[in-house]
């Protein structure tokens, strides 16, 4: 998540007002005129002059960077890099950092970047699986999972950290660790959506128990996260697969209630009543969800 700056206080009104010539009450006031109107040659009125805010310096040089690198000019672009680092740079700098050295073939800096960055930011789960993620790309999955127990070391049973590991070992096959994995994360985040989709994933593409993926998807939609419209979506699809109809039709009718504007679930919901031969059912559906789609 981006950092925002808390809004700068507004500089107090100067009680003291230039003195103009003496005036009598045999004066007569001078005529009063409309100030100037601001133009882009005229500096703006201090007094009326838009509050602003200002990014810190590391985020200026993160983005003067990046538009170096984009343009080749990699020695420029590792000089700014370098310099938002020591300005403070969030964790999003240095990933951005290793990106340019990913890109142009130098993994051993974009790795020392990462170290540096984890250092900096130990508690941004962004960073660590980022950082996990190039490993996996560049040496292999047994890199990515060291960088995964580095991370739970430092930031204990963080679904952030936990959820994306088990999608990682379910990929590879490891389905048992993954459940560890996803059980201590739901230990931790008991309404955590991401976890109980992977979850259900896992049982379901890759375990084959659509038993077990049923009880997931159960649990998370009826008592933990009861909100969640992609969860009954994904139960939905479960159910249909299994031929369970009118249980799949509920359950797209309960996703649409929790977000009526997801254009998605529409389409899917429409995709299900074809399939079962209602053809006008299907089309209202997908009306609904093109009407949906363009008001987003």
């Amino acid at each position: 998540m981006a950092f925002v700056l808390p809004p700068p206080a507004r500089p107090a009104r100067t009680a003291a007002r230039r003195a103009g010539p003496l005036m009598t009450s045999a004066t007569p006031p001078p005529p009063t005129t409309p100030p100037p109107s601001s133009s882009r040659f005229s500096a703006p009125d201090p007094e009326h002059a838009p509050l602003r805010f200002r990014a810190p310096r590391s985020h200026t040089l993160v983005r003067q960077a990046a538009h170096e690198a984009a343009a080749a000019n990699y020695a420029v672009a590792r000089a700014l890099f370098a310099e938002a680092l020591r300005a403070g740079a969030d964790g999003q700098g240095y990933i951005e950092f290793a990106k340019m050295e990913a890109a142009v073939g130098d993994f051993f800096a974009a790795r020392d970047i990462m170290k540096r960055a984890v250092a900096a930011h130990p508690n941004n789960s962004h960073v660590w699986r980022f950082w996990a993620e190039m490993e996996r790309r560049r040496v292999g999955v047994s890199a990515a999972r060291r960088v995964y127990r580095e991370a739970h070391a430092v930031m204990g049973d963080s679904p952030y950290i936990l959820q994306p590991w088990a999608v990682l070992e379910t990929a590879n096959g490891n389905l048992r660790l993954a459940r560890d994995l996803l059980v201590d994360a739901l230990t931790t985040a008991p309404q955590d959506p991401y976890c109980y989709m992977a979850w259900a994933n896992l049982e379901t593409k890759h375990a084959r128990n659509l038993d077990a993926a049923r009880q997931v998807l159960a649990h998370a939609t009826t008592t933990a996260c009861p909100d969640s419209a992609p969860l009954h979506m994904a139960y939905a699809q479960l159910e249909s697969s299994a031929g369970n109809n009118d249980m799949a039709r509920e359950l797209f009718g309960a996703a649409r209630s929790a977000d009526p504007r997801d254009p998605l679930i529409w389409q899917a919901w429409a995709v299900f009543e074809e399939k079962q031969g209602k053809v006008d059912r299907a089309r209202e559906l997908f009306e609904r969800g093109m009407l949906v789609d363009s008001t987003c």
